[in-house]
């Protein structure tokens, strides 16, 4: 091989371009099938037409429909075959052969390409069906040369009629980077292991694992935490009061995960009513008996008490504040437990629980 001459919309070098030249120039930016190779991978172009999808008929029937759209078909009868843009621009019918007695096949249907210039006395493309071999454990067949595989038909034996359960979805998309959607339908529905996308209208980066568009980042990671949320302090008892104190939250919400701050730094006039202490929270958790941390500062006695907080789904928020029996004051959290609270006294809870709401 050598350098191909002459290079691709040189001036006036139009009328000695062949086909094979063009069809290099014009997928140079494609993926390759190999490492070495020259040709470009096969795929379906995203959002053009129904991408080529592969149905049953409107009444099942021994025959399936191929929707519109497009695609690239590599060249695999020449190193520098380059590829082929193929089109179907309406719903196209297909027959099955009729299934067998007693054994199932699979067939597989494809867009292929035949050129002249490498085999054969045609230069055409078309939608066919390649029939598979009847067998006890079938298997799909080979695809003919310079062809795409758009999907996989399950023909059982003595089947009459072809459904949607029946067809295996095999299409490849092209991919050039991240795609830019202004919503989920802009893409076709997940199924396609590897794509991406950009969702605008919610600023976050997806991936299609095959099953599902799954959240992979999110710039809610990376923004203040919210300081809008100001829990209720409650008692089992006597209601208990701020006053001149203060009670701050600060919350991150990433998918299902909510990580929690909350500070009680008491006042000249708070009082903390009668009975065990609860804090309702931004979020519900999504199941009972999830503990986060606590820490309570005797700021006059420079002792400081670990413990823990419980949430409950039902009623939902912090339940109980308690301190570890190691500390060797143990119980719920009250305006005289683990100490009597005074001016400068701090509660701090803080930690992770997690929500059945996504972010």
């Amino acid at each position: 091989m050598t350098v191909i001459n002459p290079c691709g919309w040189l001036q006036n070098a139009g009328a000695t371009h062949t086909a094979e030249q063009m069809r290099n120039f014009v997928y140079a930016s494609e993926g390759v099938l190999n490492a070495t190779s020259l040709v470009p991978k096969s795929g379906i172009s995203q959002g053009k037409g129904n991408q080529l999808q592969v149905t049953q008929t409107g009444s099942p029937s021994m025959a399936v429909i191929v929707k519109s759209g497009t695609a690239e078909v590599a060249g695999t009868e020449s190193s520098k075959q380059g590829a082929y843009g193929v089109m179907n621009d309406a719903d196209f019918t297909i027959s099955i052969t009729a299934a067998h007695a007693t054994l199932a096949r699979i067939d597989i249907i494809v867009f292929k390409v035949e050129d002249s210039q490498y085999s054969g006395a045609n230069n055409t493309s078309s939608l066919v069906v390649v029939d598979g071999t009847p067998a006890g454990s079938p298997s799909a067949p080979s695809a003919p040369a310079n062809s795409i595989t758009l999907a996989q038909i399950a023909v059982a034996a003595a089947a009459s009629s072809i459904v949607n359960a029946n067809i295996t979805d095999t299409r490849r998309y092209l991919g050039k980077g991240i795609f830019p959607v202004d919503a989920g339908g802009d893409l076709p529905t997940f199924g396609i292991e590897g794509r991406y996308r950009d969702r605008q209208d919610l600023n976050l980066l997806e991936r299609d694992s095959g099953s599902a568009w799954e959240r992979i980042a999110d710039p809610e990671m990376w923004k203040s935490w919210t300081s809008s949320f100001v829990p209720v302090w409650s008692s089992s008892g006597t209601a208990p009061s701020v006053g001149d104190g203060a009670i701050i939250c600060r919350y991150k919400h990433v998918g299902f995960s909510v990580h929690i701050f909350i500070r009680l730094t008491w006042g000249s006039t708070t009082t903390g009513g009668t009975g065990s202490w609860n804090f309702t929270m931004p979020l519900v958790p999504n199941f009972d008996n999830l503990y986060l941390g606590v820490m309570m500062n005797d700021n006059s006695a420079a002792i400081v008490y670990p413990g823990s907080a419980r949430l409950l789904v039902s009623p939902p928020g912090i339940n109980r504040v308690g301190t570890y029996s190691a500390t060797g004051v143990s119980g719920n959290a009250s305006a005289t437990q683990p100490f009597t609270w005074t001016v400068s006294d701090v509660l701090s809870i803080g930690g992770t629980f997690f929500t059945s709401t996504a972010s």
